[in-house]
């Protein structure tokens, strides 16, 4: 059927009952050149929250594939996929937003190690030291510590692959060629990384000072 045997009061009536693309199902034709041809009789659409179908029509079927998604943000009618929860242009609006606060979230809360798609979290409160921020006030006084002393350090050099989670060092002293570990609470997560750590990686030293220790080192007071 060609555009000339369409009239505008033939598609309103059919309008009312069905949508769009029913009408393009019904004449064979595709549903774009069917909007074109409303746009040519300027048909005003119906807006999504309009009550155009027949109400009857939807009241006793439950299956979703008659009844019109709308965009939770705008209200807008969504495409045919049944996943979809905001128009296009919402999606890519609140991708925009979501994106910006992972770059705020990135600089602050992570660090650029990466080791087989793994990233480190760091803590939310940091203490600089030398341009360096560290994780507690117990690292940056062993850094003082070391200092004092004359001794060379890194902190955090190196990131060690254990198969399904990380390890990172706290400190590496290069002159002994020890990796330092400064703990407080020791977790039980901790507990099995650092023995996962000396399995894997029997060539590598690794010293862990507790509270205890590093008191008696005067690293604390």
């Amino acid at each position: 059927m060609t555009n000339k045997k369409f009239t505008k009061s033939r598609l309103e009536k059919e309008y009312i009952k069905i949508s769009v693309c029913d009408i393009a199902k019904k004449y064979n034709i595709s549903t774009t050149n069917m909007y074109r041809i409303f746009e040519k009789l300027k048909i005003k659409r119906r807006k999504c929250n309009s009550p155009g179908i027949l109400a009857s029509r939807f009241t006793h079927l439950k299956s979703s594939r008659f009844i019109k998604k709308l965009c939770s943000r705008c209200g807008k009618e969504l495409s045919s996929n049944p996943k979809a929860k905001h128009c296009i242009k919402c999606h890519n609006y609140l991708n925009s937003i979501n994106k910006k606060r992972l770059n705020k979230v990135s600089k602050a809360m992570l660090i650029g190690w990466k080791t087989k798609g793994f990233a480190k979290k760091m803590h939310s409160k940091r203490i600089k030291y030398k341009g360096i921020y560290m994780r507690s006030s117990w690292e940056v006084a062993y850094a003082k510590y070391l200092d004092k002393q004359s001794t060379k350090w890194q902190y955090e050099p190196k990131t060690f692959d254990l198969g399904n989670t990380t390890y990172t060092p706290d400190f590496y002293l290069p002159d002994s060629d020890t990796y330092v570990e400064i703990k407080g609470y020791f977790r039980n997560k901790a507990k099995i990384k650092i023995s996962l750590f000396r399995k894997i990686y029997k060539n590598f030293n690794l010293k862990i000072l507790r509270k205890s220790q590093l008191i008696k080192m005067e690293v604390l007071k």
